[in-house]
């Protein structure tokens, strides 16, 4: 019989305060790692059955650009304050990072705090694989492209172009892999000055969860959705060639959940968006995908919303592809905040893949 698997897609609600502090952060995410927990399968004497992975939204790490000035900027309410804010925490380390590459003051402000908040990200998301005993998809972060090693671990420059990535840690707190985002697109990525990656960027992890690929925001896309980037970069093809059969999709969506989209017909919300075009369409183009996670984040951040319903997805015994779990809710408050959780198998049975 197929081995089975916990999975977990996170939907995280955030606010300004959860980025407040390093503490503040860590509860967070603490909090959403006891949900899932909460929700493995265990055995007669509570031991834990299978293995499991955790999948948090995009941007979970993009934000903690804000340690230390959250509620300063929060309560500033006019723009010089706002700017002293920012001066005063960032003072030379703005000054170097605009000495060492000129850019935009979103891609500097980013690029200066990129140590600490890389130190904080992979300190967090290890302690706490490794503390719950999961595989950890902890979301994408911003960082300069010489900031990590080809082992994922710190270097202490920050001189590179900025790029998004994600983290894979395993139960032993490591990281296990780095993935880039392929198809940068939302406005602020494009602040960012963050720019589309090879597709050779995108790599597999051979796992007791499967053998698993992180595509995030739109990398997921088997053709260029609305928004993306010109010369956008279509990875089915690439996917198959690595075997992969579980995709996780980190993903933040600014447009409500149920309004019709921007510039679309009045009967196509995002939700049908999302649908037509992301996850669900790539797994029924892709046979070969059994597992599919899909972790919106959910909040208001700067004023800007973001709301959607996490799933998880799955192709069973016989090829039908239905999503067997979703998050109850999706709009902006804390009560929509959950974890999604299903059982399921990363395996083809014998002479079906």
């Amino acid at each position: 019989m197929p081995q089975r698997v916990d999975y977990f897609a996170a939907q995280m609600h955030v606010t300004m305060d959860d980025y407040a502090s390093v503490n503040a952060f860590r509860r967070k995410i603490l909090a959403i790692f006891e949900l899932a927990d909460h929700q493995r399968t265990r055995g007669r004497h509570g031991e834990l059955l299978y293995p499991a992975l955790l999948v948090f939204p995009e941007y979970t790490g993009v934000f903690l650009s804000l340690l230390g000035v959250a509620r300063q900027w929060k309560n500033a309410s006019r723009l010089p304050d706002k700017i002293r804010v920012v001066l005063q925490a960032g003072g030379p380390r703005l000054l170097r990072a605009f000495a060492v590459k000129p850019s935009h003051p979103s891609a500097l402000w980013m690029r200066s705090r990129a140590p600490e908040m890389l130190a904080v990200y992979q300190e967090t998301f290890g302690a706490m694989s490794q503390r719950f005993q999961m595989f950890c998809v902890a979301g994408t972060i911003a960082v300069p492209a010489d900031a990590i090693n080809d082992a994922g671990l710190p270097t202490g420059r920050m001189e590179g172009r900025l790029r998004m990535i994600s983290q894979v840690f395993g139960p032993d707190g490591g990281v296990q892999r780095t993935v880039s985002k392929i198809n940068p697109s939302s406005p602020l990525e494009k602040h960012l000055g963050a720019q589309p990656e090879s597709k050779d960027k995108l790599w597999a992890l051979n796992a007791p969860v499967g053998r698993l690929a992180v595509l995030s925001g739109m990398d997921i896309c088997d053709a260029p959705p609305r928004g993306a980037p010109p010369g956008f970069i279509r990875l089915r093809e690439h996917l198959q060639a690595l075997n992969v059969t579980v995709a996780a999709h980190p993903i933040a969506s600014h447009d409500p959940w149920d309004m019709p989209v921007p510039g679309g017909a009045p009967s196509i919300t995002r939700r049908q968006e999302w649908r037509d075009q992301y996850l669900p369409a790539l797994m029924k183009a892709a046979p070969w995908l059994r597992v599919g996670v899909a972790a919106f984040l959910n909040g208001q951040i700067f004023g800007r919303r973001y709301d959607g319903q996490s799933c998880i997805w799955h192709r069973n015994e016989q090829s039908e592809l239905t999503g067997v779990a979703h998050a109850r809710r999706f709009d902006l408050s804390p009560g929509a905040e959950e974890v999604v959780h299903a059982t399921v198998s990363p395996d083809f049975p014998a002479g079906t893949a």
